[in-house]
This record gives C-alpha cells, structure tokens and sequence, in this order.
C-alpha cells in the first residue's frame, strides 16, 4: 500500500536519505538561546502589568499572555465538511447573515453595497 501522504509515489526521498543533511543552522539555534536568556524578564514584565497596568485591556492581555504560556492555548473545534455540527453551523451562519442585512426603519438610503454621500451621512441636514 503506497503512503497516503504520497499517493502517487512520485518525487520524496529515498530510504534512509534525509530530508535536511545539513541540520538546522547554527546562527538559529544561537538566537533562540539568547532569547530563551531573556525570557524571565519578560516573564516579569508581564507579572509586573497584570496587576499594576492601568488599563483593564492591558492587565486582561498580560493574564491572558501568562496563562497561554503556562498551560497553551485552548484546544479549538474543527468542524469536518460533512458533519452534523458543520451543517447546523452553516445553517446558523445563514440565519445571521440574513439578520444582519436587514436595517432598522428609517435607514433603507443607508443600506446596499454602496456607500453613503457625504451629503447623505446623518448629521449634514
């Protein structure tokens, strides 16, 4: 059975051949060294805008930052074309996007694909 990654079979490398003879460079493992260096200042930092940022976005960031790096980031869904989930989210996908197409009463000049005049904005009467 061929490789599923390969189904042709075409092309790759042969058995026992590497993908990479050279390795990684030098120069880029050298600068992740000095970055990794560096790393409990920023780390610090970070401590430091949690809780005496000023604002609120800037202190919910930091945690935010804090808390990828110690547990990663959440596992995200992934819908498969063809499942039940994926079709009752196109359907609600579709219900939304006719929603919001629609506009209050009163702003049908406002509404379409083009934009509104500058003599036509609100507040230019």
């Amino acid at each position: 059975m061929g490789n599923p990654r390969n189904p042709t079979g075409k092309g790759g490398f042969k058995p026992g051949q590497s993908g990479n003879p050279g390795g990684r460079p030098r120069q880029f493992t050298e600068v992740l060294e000095l970055l990794r260096d560096d790393s409990q200042a920023s780390i610090d930092r970070l401590k430091y805008l949690r809780e005496h940022g000023k604002l609120d976005s800037v202190q919910a960031y930091c945690a935010n930052a804090l808390l990828d790096r110690a547990w990663g980031r959440p596992a995200q869904a992934v819908l498969q074309a063809g499942s039940t989930h994926s079709a009752a989210f196109v359907e609600f996908l579709e219900s939304i996007n006719g929603e919001s197409r629609r506009l209050p009463p009163g702003n049908e000049k406002f509404g379409g694909d083009e934009y509104p005049k500058t003599d036509e904005a609100p507040g230019n009467d």
